[in-house]
């Protein structure tokens, strides 16, 4: 899968967003031009209606902490999309070359492999995936009517007033229209597409884990990234991974003004196992496969070892010179290959090492950090 077809999946943000163009000052540009103008539209109406601050227990513009984090994190989630579209689009492009096609000609499956591979690019153009993509835009709008409700009778809801409730309509409209755009669009739709990626891979490795007896996918035991040679299906997990992080403060900050209720807590939790989602279970296709591979090569050396321990067998003689010397080439060829079968048992059979693992083992741990940090400064304020 290119570029240009993963961009598709996202439209109609590849154009708004100049997601098409891969370039993070272009993104920024066109990210700070269409989320950026906000700001001085919210305040401008804020201080015509006299809400940037609310006198008594009311949250003014100002005063909304957990509106201005997400009004961050929709410009940060916006801005890293480019180098994630990278990495997706290159571990999605390797996928042909971490094909080991003397095997594949080996058991005459080029047509079987070649259909995994060109389902991977047809498979988003599907009917099924463009319903999936309306579904997530739905949920994202299911979200904004339901914020728009709580903002009707923000007194009920929040206990306090707010400056985007329905008493101050330039601010409610204000804010229902922008989160209209990063609520019912921006993120339903970026979401949808991490995830058909994350999908896409899972379903790509877990096919070719299951052709038969043959096990296409290359494992090189002395691959410098220390994962087989498929560390670039890890390092595009990550980026994910770390795409979808910003939306992980929103919790902390809504903690941080409304304490640590069950409802964010288990929302927190919800997204923590989500990522980890995200994480592993794409990589546990690749494992599935490398597993296979591994067990292969392992039983090929199996088998090539008893015939030279029959062969050993057969070539004892009485002493005589001949014997003898065809008795040592045999038994250096079984040292070679026990040496071989001791190398092949240390082949990674994951598409990380434990650099990777703590990377992603910190950004939970952060996310964790940050919820407790808020529920902190919740109590201390």
């Amino acid at each position: 899968m290119n570029e240009k077809v993963l961009c598709a999946t996202l439209w109609p943000l590849d154009s708004l967003f100049a997601l098409n163009r891969m370039s993070f000052l272009a993104t920024l540009r066109r990210a700070l031009l269409i989320l950026g103008a906000w700001a001085p539209i919210f305040l401008a109406i804020c201080w015509y209606e006299g809400t940037l601050n609310i006198s008594g227990e009311g949250i003014g513009l100002i005063e909304h902490v957990g509106f201005h984090v997400f009004y961050a994190v929709h410009i940060l989630v916006v801005i890293l999309v480019p180098k994630t579209l990278r990495r997706c689009t290159e571990a999605l492009g390797r996928v042909s070359e971490t094909i080991d096609q003397s095997e594949v000609r080996k058991h005459k499956a080029e047509q079987e492999v070649a259909r995994v591979i060109e389902e991977t690019t047809g498979f988003a153009q599907r009917r099924v995936a463009r319903l999936t993509k309306l579904g997530f835009v739905m949920i994202g709008m299911a979200a904004v009517v339901g914020n728009a409700f709580n903002t009707t009778r923000p007194l009920v809801v929040y206990r306090h007033d707010v400056w985007d409730g329905v008493d101050h309509v330039g601010g409610y409209f204000a804010a229902r229209i922008y989160l209209l755009l990063c609520w019912g669009l921006l993120l339903p739709i970026l979401s949808y597409g991490f995830l058909l990626f994350c999908y896409l891979v899972y379903r790509t490795y877990s096919r070719l884990a299951r052709l038969g007896p043959l096990a296409p996918v290359a494992v090189r035991p002395l691959s410098s990234d220390g994962a087989g040679g498929l560390r670039h299906v890890t390092t595009a997990m990550m980026a994910v991974v770390v795409n979808a992080f910003p939306v992980g403060l929103c919790p902390a900050a809504l903690v941080y003004l409304h304490g640590p209720i069950p409802s964010i807590i288990f929302g927190t939790l919800c997204w923590i196992i989500v990522m980890c989602g995200i994480f592993f279970l794409p990589l546990s296709s690749v494992h599935v496969a490398m597993r296979k591979r591994k067990h292969l090569i392992l039983a090929e050396i199996e088998r090539q070892f008893d015939l030279s321990f029959a062969a050993f067998r057969e070539s004892l003689g009485d002493g005589c010179s001949g014997p003898q010397t065809a008795s040592n080439d045999v038994l250096r060829a079984m040292d070679a290959l026990y040496d071989v079968y001791r190398r092949t048992e240390k082949m990674p059979v994951w598409p990380f090492d434990s650099k990777a693992l703590s990377k992603f083992f910190s950004v939970v741990v952060l996310q964790l950090a940050l919820t407790l940090l808020g529920a902190i400064l919740q109590k201390l304020v």
